[in-house]
């Protein structure tokens, strides 16, 4: 009996994928169509509301990703350390952990990129 792999690093071929390019091309040109939507409708929200939106999607990758990894953390302890790290506000809500993770997510964010 096989084991379910938790982690995509314990399959057999990884890091070596094999797909059918022409069962995955519907979906991907779906994807596609549906983000122009969504880059199009942000363009129309206020400054305030697009950094809104970008921290609260921020917020929601640190707190699902460490969710899977098997830690729960405090969405107003992330949002803290968010605010820290983009806005340069630091309202000591913010632990040492959920800094660094912000910090790490600073690094490898796209220039320009602004939360508020």
């Amino acid at each position: 009996m096989q084991k379910n792999k938790l982690w995509i690093w314990q399959h057999t071929n990884y890091p070596h994928f094999t797909y059918d390019s022409k069962a995955i091309e519907t979906y991907l040109l779906e994807t596609t169509r549906i983000q122009g939507q969504l880059e199009g409708s942000i363009k129309h929200l206020s400054l305030d509301k697009q950094h809104t939106l970008q921290t609260d999607t921020l917020l929601d990758e640190i707190l699902f990703t460490s969710y899977m990894e098997g830690e729960l953390l405090h969405r107003d302890s992330v949002r803290s350390s968010l605010r820290k790290q983009f806005e340069d506000v630091d309202d000591h809500k913010g632990s040492k952990h959920t800094d660094n993770i912000a910090s790490e997510l600073r690094a490898s964010a796209p220039l320009g990129l602004r939360v508020g």
